[in-house]
């Protein structure tokens, strides 16, 4: 017997109720720049792998040389990607700049770039991801 939506019922019971809740964001409305830039990667045609970890120890995240993503495409040298969002796109310049990671991979030949993924568009209306790409 399935009880009524007015039915008094105990408080354990409350998650059975038939209730219009909102609705869940897709996992294509919630993406990290880094996940925003492998899919980008993969139109362009690269194959490409995340290269950064989470150390749970610490709490951080851990770059391999200042990368994010290193990507790959035949006849092109190796892309090296730090993703970031719009607004840390200078401080990204910065540790890369600092750690001294560009003149690493651009002494092993690899190309690198800085990825900033914004929301932008005229006040008002529909707001659109928008790619900024900073070679170094």
């Amino acid at each position: 017997m399935l009880a009524a939506p007015y039915k008094k019922l105990g408080p354990r019971s409350a998650a059975r109720l038939p209730f219009p809740w909102p609705k869940m964001p897709s996992h294509k409305e919630i993406m990290s720049p880094t996940q925003r830039s492998l899919a980008h990667l993969k139109t362009l045609g690269y194959q490409a792998k995340v290269v950064e970890k989470w150390n749970p120890f610490a709490k951080i995240r851990q770059d391999v040389f200042g990368a994010d993503v290193l990507a790959l495409k035949s006849g092109e040298p190796v892309l090296v990607i730090q993703a970031t969002t719009g607004s840390n796109h200078a401080a990204r310049r910065v540790k890369l700049e600092e750690g001294g990671f560009i003149q690493l991979w651009h002494g092993s030949g690899a190309t690198v770039e800085i990825w900033s993924w914004s929301q932008q568009g005229p006040r008002g209306k529909r707001k659109t991801w928008l790619l900024r790409r900073e070679a170094l």
